[in-house]
């Protein structure tokens, strides 16, 4: 049992750093990925000369699977935590001037900007007449608050979240960022 422990162990943590290395890559991390890739390396050949070895037990195969299931799990969770790069939110909410509860969506860029958010506004037409269309950039580290702000501000709105690789000129300027961490740090300690 403690070499099915063992191959268990290693094989989640392998996967884990597997699956993070993976993210790094995909967000550009030209630095940390080949250096966590070094050390996933290094736990994946001793993981998988020890599962070799010992292969003819199932309980040893039953380990290193659900080892690779956590670990995929694992890693997931250590990027979410991480939280690297940007979001792009689009938010586009109903115009009505005739309905109180749509007219009040006419505040929610003006609401996001005062939480530190930039927002450029744009007009769509849908089938049921005017919307109002917001791009929001923010960190990763930001997209929770910032979608929970969005449903608490404007229930009924659609809101389209991607991931940008590349991003230049505009709004967000390191002055920006700066200023954007100082308010949501003021928001906690209220």
């Amino acid at each position: 049992m403690k070499l099915a422990l063992t191959i268990f162990l290693l094989n989640a943590c392998y996967i884990t750093l597997n699956t993070f290395r993976t993210m790094l890559v995909v967000r550009r991390q030209r630095l940390w990925a080949p250096l966590l890739a070094v050390l996933e390396e290094f736990v994946y050949v001793i993981a998988l000369a020890i599962a070799l070895k010992n292969i003819h037990s199932p309980v040893n195969v039953i380990a290193y699977t659900v080892g690779f299931g956590l670990g995929i799990y694992l890693g997931i969770l250590i990027e979410d935590h991480v939280a690297l790069g940007w979001v792009n939110f689009q938010v586009t909410v109903k115009i009505d001037n005739d309905d109180p509860k749509y007219q009040q969506n006419k505040k929610l860029p003006e609401a996001l900007r005062n939480n530190g958010y930039g927002v450029t506004e744009t007009w769509g037409y849908g089938r049921d007449g005017s919307r109002l269309i917001l791009n929001i950039l923010a960190p990763r580290k930001a997209d929770h608050r910032l979608m929970d702000l969005i449903h608490q501000l404007a229930p009924e709105a659609f809101v389209m979240v991607n991931e940008p690789t590349q991003m230049s000129g505009g709004f967000w300027s390191k002055e920006v960022e700066r200023r954007f961490r100082k308010v949501t740090h003021k928001g906690k300690q209220n």
